[in-house]
């Protein structure tokens, strides 16, 4: 589930993206086995590289975070993009985050 407040974005991931690097790798095709919710809040000022990828259906993904992690092999670090993916309309999300962003600095709870 995404959520934008006035004060930050949060990601409630439930076991798919970003919760692992397999995951993450596959850009969550396949489904990481773990139990829990995983939560990534974002504040404004983590919010500053908004970047749209929109169908022609106006559905699309919005990406404006990071994540890194380390493989099991070599103990490599990688990053990957994270943000709202397949959501309806994407414009609208994007126009939000990016109002969002311009609060910056913000240090609000």
């Amino acid at each position: 589930a995404y959520v934008i407040t006035d004060r930050r974005a949060i990601i409630f991931d439930g076991g798919y993206y970003g919760d692992s690097g397999a995951g993450a790798l596959t850009g969550g095709l396949v489904r990481v086995l773990r139990e829990g919710t995983n939560i990534r809040s974002y504040t404004p000022d983590q919010l500053q590289n908004v970047q749209r990828i929109q169908m022609q259906d106006d559905s699309g993904n919005v990406l404006f975070g990071e994540i890194l992690f380390a493989a099991q092999e070599g103990y490599q670090r990688h990053s990957t993009r994270t943000g709202f993916f397949s959501i309806p309309d994407a414009r609208e999300a994007e126009s939000r985050l990016k109002s969002l962003s311009q609060i910056g600095g913000g240090s609000r709870a």
